[in-house]
């Protein structure tokens, strides 16, 4: 009974689908508004990377029958992120409207070459949404039309800890310490 329930563990447990690795971009096709595999002729689905010249990873994302969906990673050839977010997938009857192939949606960052935070808010379908953190050329915070957002935003500025410099900053229009 001891060697039965460690097997059965090892067998279970050693049973789990691992998941699959990224595919390489340059392996796939563009049909269209569509990202095909050529081996199956089928919409792909699953991780996926593309890298620079030097080996180095560009982006790092999903795809979803054949379209960006889900979170997403963009690099500088150094190797520091650039920006991070994800990717909303449009319906079929959007795709009908002609709309761009994929839209924002959820939380978004960008980074400057040296690590800095640049740019930190929520994109809804799309559109930025709330609270916005930009530092160009010099730190700002701003926020969008409130009524506009929907499931991700409050409308309240971002209070979180981003600060740049030796002092704190100041959430526009709230008078609170950033």
């Amino acid at each position: 009974m001891r060697i039965v329930l460690p097997v059965v563990l090892l067998v279970v447990l050693g049973c789990r689908p691992t998941a699959p690795e990224p595919r390489d971009m340059n392996t796939l096709d563009m049909e269209g508004r569509i990202w095909v595999d050529p081996l199956t002729g089928e919409p792909f689905t699953g991780p996926y990377e593309s890298y620079y010249e030097n080996g180095s990873v560009y982006e790092r994302g999903m795809f979803r029958d054949g379209r960006f969906e889900g979170p997403f990673e963009t690099f500088y050839d150094n190797g520091q992120l650039y920006r991070k977010g994800a990717f909303k997938i449009w319906t079929q009857a959007e795709l009908e409207e002609q709309r761009p192939r994929t839209r924002l949606d959820g939380p978004y960052e960008s980074y400057f070459e040296d690590g800095r935070l640049w740019t930190k808010g929520i994109f809804e379908d799309g559109a930025e949404c709330g609270a916005w953190f930009e530092d160009a050329p010099r730190p700002r915070h701003r926020t969008t039309t409130p009524g506009s957002c929907g499931a991700w935003c409050t409308g309240q500025p971002h209070l979180g800890p981003v600060v740049h410099g030796s002092r704190p900053r100041r959430a526009i229009g709230t008078g609170q310490p950033h």
